[in-house]
């Protein structure tokens, strides 16, 4: 990258997911917000703090009044705190029975 552009990679990501922050809150869009402001938070975390960090998306869909299924979206950054393993994204699901 030439060095004219080197601060793009650490101001870039906080100018864009502010942006989306703000029109997700500007326009009333409450999940979008929610979204944009947990990732915004997720990458300063991850400049400032030197640990291991998961982002966790997780939902339940009905599928009658016994039996539902719970998809999960993981996106783990700097596994265990070591910097030199990359990112992960980890997909998982559980079905839950009740009687």
């Amino acid at each position: 990258m030439p060095d004219s552009l080197e601060g793009l990679q650490t101001a870039g990501p906080y100018a864009v997911l502010s942006i989306a922050t703000a029109m997700a809150w500007g326009f009333n869009r409450g999940r979008a917000f929610v979204v944009a402001a947990t990732l915004l938070g997720a990458f300063a975390v991850n400049h400032f703090w030197r640990g291991g960090i998961d982002i966790i998306f997780c939902w339940v869909f009905g599928i009658n009044d016994h039996l539902t299924i719970q998809p999960d979206v993981q996106y783990v950054m700097s596994p265990s705190g070591d910097r030199t393993i990359g990112d992960a994204l980890v997909l998982g699901s559980r079905v839950i029975a009740s009687w």
